[in-house]
């Protein structure tokens, strides 16, 4: 847990697991899809402010600062009742993790997401023709 935050890595603050699944999705109309953000790691620091986190756990490839920053993009539209300065995501396997502070997000979020996922679908349909 100290890579909740840059300065709990330093302290190594006490955190409580808070028992409340964080989950919620992201509707898309053009693509059309649906992106489910579920089970998010929800954390208490020192009673003080909590940290939504969502692990990435893949061992290749390293999750790149434009997957970091797209990342907390959908986390902020899937789950818009919390904070979104509160919500991390972590590259487990590198010790790295991208924050608004760290990764700011830069406006065009929406339309590479869209890109991004219109490949996938792209992708997806040429190898189901294989």
């Amino acid at each position: 847990m100290n890579l909740l935050s840059a300065k709990l890595r330093w302290s190594n603050e006490p955190v409580e697991i808070v028992p409340q699944s964080v989950h919620g999705n992201l509707r898309l109309t053009d693509p059309a899809g649906t992106i489910r953000i579920k089970d998010a790691l929800h954390a208490r620091v020192r009673g003080e402010y909590v940290r939504v986190v969502y692990p990435y756990f893949s061992e290749e490839p390293a999750l790149p600062e434009e997957g970091g920053r797209l990342g907390l993009w959908a986390m902020q539209q899937a789950l818009p009742e919390l904070d979104p300065n509160d919500m991390r995501i972590i590259d487990i396997l590198r010790q790295t993790f991208f924050s608004p502070q760290t990764t700011v997000l830069q406006g065009n979020e929406e339309l590479i997401f869209r890109e991004n996922y219109r490949s996938l679908i792209g992708e997806w349909e040429r190898l189901k023709q294989e």
